[in-house]
């Protein structure tokens, strides 16, 4: 079963963690080559994006849910991201969505609720030292899927 962590706590990047036959990996995908790009191009990209990991035969979605709490983050564009996801994975009928609330993910990485970014990536680094660990976006995404297969999707068989 392959299965896909995503942070889409920025705009521009992905945070992209990936399970499958007991392998974990992660990665950036960049939804945004320049500042100027406009939230439709990035809303395109992410939809070819899952496009590719649908045909891949991903079955398990897992995210951060968006919460307008953060003052960094375009809460707007976020809930646009997450509206592709959520209707993209509707439409392919059999695949899993799941959300995780991040202060849970980080009271799991490191518990503390409120971990502060260069923790979480010193966590991520330590639970996984074989990963190229390049950003907290993976860290949180490896953290997001980690915690969903713990936490919320416990009881499920993976290969």
């Amino acid at each position: 079963m392959m299965m896909i962590g995503l942070d889409l706590g920025t705009r521009d990047n992905l945070g992209v963690a990936k399970y499958q036959k007991k392998t974990w990996t992660c990665s950036t995908v960049v939804l945004a080559p320049k500042q100027s790009t406009r939230i439709d191009e990035r809303l395109w990209r992410f939809k070819n994006q899952l496009y590719q990991w649908f045909a891949e035969g991903v079955q398990v979605f897992v995210y951060e849910k968006p919460h307008k709490k953060n003052p960094k983050v375009n809460i707007d564009a976020l809930l646009m991201l997450e509206g592709v996801l959520r209707s993209e994975c509707f439409g392919q009928g059999g695949i899993v969505l799941v959300y995780a609330n991040i202060k849970k993910v980080k009271l799991h990485a490191t518990q503390n609720g409120r971990a502060a970014k260069p923790l979480i990536v010193a966590a991520a680094k330590e639970k996984w030292p074989d990963l190229n660990i390049t950003d907290d976006n993976q860290s949180d995404a490896l953290f997001i899927l980690d915690y969903a297969m713990e936490k919320l999707l416990k009881g499920k068989q993976y290969e």
